[in-house]
């Protein structure tokens, strides 16, 4: 006999309207930065093949975290996680923003690679 949760019911159009946002804002952060390339050199005042660098710094910290995460994600309730991750995705982006340095910017950019980090599967999840 079904009984009364006092767990609000799911709504799945929120839930397609975050997984889309989300997936756009991840998409954005690891593909413009090849457009801004030179004005980044410009900015920090270094060779564009430097800021090739900051670009497989990012994909070196997908690689080497996502088992983490992965192992951590299994322990940590769905909900937490994404939030937590949404909250250091959206802290580094806005930090990197404000880089002083070059190697400011590259760690920054790494930190924004740990939401790439949570399976496709449990990004939309919140159960």
């Amino acid at each position: 006999m079904p009984t009364d949760s006092t767990r609000p019911s799911p709504n799945p159009r929120l839930a397609e309207k975050a997984l889309a946002l989300g997936g756009f804002a991840i998409g954005t952060t690891e593909f413009v930065i090849m457009g801004l390339m030179q004005r980044i050199a410009d900015d920090y005042d270094i060779a564009v093949q430097d800021v090739g660098l900051a670009i497989s710094a990012y994909a070196l910290g997908v690689v080497v975290g996502a088992p983490l995460i992965s192992a951590i994600g299994a322990r940590i309730p769905r909900r937490r996680l994404l939030i937590s991750l949404m909250v250091v995705f959206a802290a580094s982006n806005l930090l990197t923003l404000l880089a002083p340095s070059f190697h400011g910017f590259v760690a920054l950019l790494a930190g924004t690679s740990l939401v790439s980090l949570l399976r496709m599967r449990r990004r939309g999840a919140t159960g």
